[in-house]
């Protein structure tokens, strides 16, 4: 009994090395990784977190953080701005929003209903960023080492840009589960693989402590759906 219990404590932890020597490449000296965090920023207005992709006037973020539930639209683009920079206090740009476009439909209070694989929208900006949009991983694969980022804080009080490595557990085209990556502010916030491409977007997480329960991204396989209600041409 005693060697069995010691086999499975060797074999776990032999397993948490072999995932922090992996993780430990998902860094931001990771040229890939470093550029996809540049161009993640923060969304005042929502608390949440969102990633500049495709052209410089596009920021993918969740439908929760820019549609009230019930709502039958998004907020207003005028009560959002987005803010450049690794500290939301004290950003490098400050852009206004032009236009707000998400999935079509309405959700209730349980977002694991309705939004579903469907927890996406587009900002359009009507000044560009500073920044390089971040590439889309637009293939069916799922990768199984990945790095969450965004501004987890306080209440709609966001804190300074954060990145965090996991594992993916289960995924399907709805979505994928991750070991616990996220907290609040850090909805909208992309998952990115080790090549620094877009994965998913920040949804959902187990209540209680960030450091317990799994969190859930929404793959972005509906950015298509997206892209043209914004008349982007090309992703």
């Amino acid at each position: 009994m005693r060697a069995a219990r010691l086999l499975a404590i060797l074999g776990a932890t032999a397993a948490l090395l072999v995932l922090a020597r992996d993780t430990l490449r998902a860094t931001p000296s990771s040229p890939g990784l470093a550029g996809a965090l540049d161009a993640v920023v923060a969304i005042d207005g929502a608390g949440c977190s969102g990633t500049v992709v495709v052209s410089r006037f596009l920021v993918l973020t969740a439908k929760h953080c820019v549609q009230r539930a019930d709502a039958e639209a998004p907020v207003e683009p005028a009560t959002l701005a987005v803010l450049v920079g690794a500290d939301p206090r004290a950003p490098r740009a400050r852009l206004p929003v032009r236009q707000v476009v998400t999935v079509p439909g309405r959700y209730g209070a349980d977002l694991r209903g309705a939004l579903a694989g469907r927890d996406l929208a587009l900002l359009v900006l009507a000044a560009p960023a500073p920044v390089v949009p971040a590439r889309l991983a637009l293939d069916e694969r799922r990768p199984d080492l990945v790095v969450a980022v965004g501004y987890r804080g306080v209440g709609r009080e966001l804190g300074p840009r954060a990145a965090h490595p996991g594992r993916v557990g289960t995924t399907d085209a709805r979505r994928i589960v991750t070991s616990p990556l996220t907290c609040p502010g850090d909805s909208g916030g992309p998952l990115l693989d080790l090549r620094g491409r877009v994965v998913g977007v920040a949804s959902l997480r187990a209540p209680g402590p960030c450091d317990r329960g799994p969190s859930l991204f929404t793959p972005i396989g509906v950015i298509a759906e997206l892209a043209a209600a914004a008349r982007v041409t090309r992703l």
